[in-house]
C-alpha cells in the first residue's frame, strides 16, 4: 500500500456452509466446506474520487467444479464535506445454481447475475 494513493488486500480462508433451497416440488439441502479467497484494491484517484474493486473465489473443497465468484467494483465520489455518491457494479456467478426442471413453472436459477447501484451517503 502507498499512503493516500492505493491499498491492496489479499485473503485466504475457509467456511462451512449449510444451504436449504425451496425448489417448488422439493427442497434442496447442501452442506459443504468452501475455500474463501479474495483480492481487494482501493485507489484514491484524487481528493474527491476513490475507486475500489474486490474479487472473491469460493470453490467447494470436495468438488472444484462447484465454485462461486463475486466481483464488486465502483467509485465513491465526495460531493460535499458530508455527502458522497457511490456508483457500484456487482457480478455474481455460481457454477452450479439451484434448479428444478420438473416444477411448473421451471425453476432454473441463472448462473450469472449482475447489478448496478447508485447510493448517496451522508456523514454526520
Amino acid at each position: 500500500s502507498k499512503q493516500d494513493s492505493y491499498s491492496v488486500y489479499v485473503g485466504l480462508g475457509a467456511f462451512h456452509e449449510w444451504e436449504r433451497t425451496d425448489l417448488g416440488t422439493f427442497t434442496e439441502r447442501q452442506e459443504t466446506w468452501r475455500l474463501n479467497n479474495y483480492w481487494s484494491y482501493q485507489h484514491r484517484l484524487n481528493e474527491q474520487v476513490n475507486w475500489y474493486g474486490t474479487l472473491y473465489l469460493q470453490p467447494d473443497v470436495d468438488n472444484f467444479k462447484d465454485y462461486r465468484t463475486l466481483v464488486d467494483t465502483g467509485f465513491v465520489v465526495r460531493l460535499t464535506g458530508s455527502l458522497r455518491m457511490k456508483v457500484s457494479y456487482n457480478l455474481r456467478h455460481d457454477s452450479e445454481p439451484p434448479r428444478n426442471l420438473l416444477a411448473v413453472p421451471v425453476i432454473d436459477r441463472e448462473k450469472t447475475n449482475s447489478q448496478y447501484v447508485t447510493t448517496f451517503m451522508y456523514e454526520f
